[in-house]
């Protein structure tokens, strides 16, 4: 757990998970476990309500088997993938619809709640006005409660593994998705809260608007293969 200025920190009203099973309250000391479900209900130093939420040990040396696993997800497989839904179901990527408008001969993505972001991504020969589908990815969601724009998504859930965090949220529309971001152990988002999430829009892919072809510069498209081969 990474230090702070507070020497002792116990986390309480939670699902934590430890090697003796799952406990509702933790208390650390200078880094160290010092006690587990204590009932005297007594806790000095920082003092932090998980509201239910769950938490997991750190996997420290847990073997070569789940380092195998891990690597593995890093590895993207787009075999049989034939269309923009099977393209984000393989990403856990949120697909959501907008619009490309240039402004000033630059792109910007609109989404909804007529939140705007610049996007720099865009192909020359795809740089006009046109609806698009924006997919994007669980870590390029920016969670943060002092945001006063950006895509209206409520709490649902979130999972403290360490030093992300996981974020489940649902949209107006009544999608749901994964948000991961970096810990906060000082400003855990309670359930329910409503919030504006922000986008980062390096990564993420923008199609038409039927979803089947990616307008991001340097993406091969099967439709650009087939054109360029004909």
């Amino acid at each position: 757990m990474e230090q702070t200025q507070y020497e002792k920190i116990s986390l309480i009203n939670g699902k934590i998970h430890t090697q003796s099973g799952v406990s509702e309250n933790i208390t650390f000391e200078h880094g160290r476990i010092v006690s587990i479900d204590d009932e005297s209900g007594s806790f000095n130093g920082k003092v932090i309500d998980l509201h239910g939420r769950t938490v997991l040990q750190g996997f420290c040396d847990s073997g070569l088997d789940f380092l195998s696993w891990a690597e593995s997800q890093e590895r993207l497989n787009l075999i049989n993938i034939h269309s923009v839904k099977e393209f984000s179901d393989s990403l856990s990527a949120y697909v959501i619809d907008g619009e490309l408008k240039i402004e000033d001969g630059k792109a910007y993505l609109y989404l909804p709640g007529n939140y705007k972001v610049r996007v720099d991504t865009i192909r020359e020969d795809e740089m006009k006005d046109q609806k698009v589908k924006a997919s994007i990815r669980p870590e390029e969601l920016v969670v943060d409660v002092n945001n006063k724009e950006g895509i209206k998504a409520v709490i649902d859930d979130a999972v403290f593994l360490g030093l992300n965090t996981h974020y489940f949220v649902h949209f107006e529309d009544g999608e749901t998705a994964e948000i991961v971001q970096e810990s906060k152990i000082d400003s855990i988002i309670e359930k329910g809260t409503e919030i504006r999430l922000g986008v980062k829009t390096e990564k993420i892919n923008i199609f038409d608007e039927k979803g089947d072809h990616n307008l991001v510069a340097g993406v091969i498209n099967d439709y650009d293969v087939y054109k360029k081969e004909a």
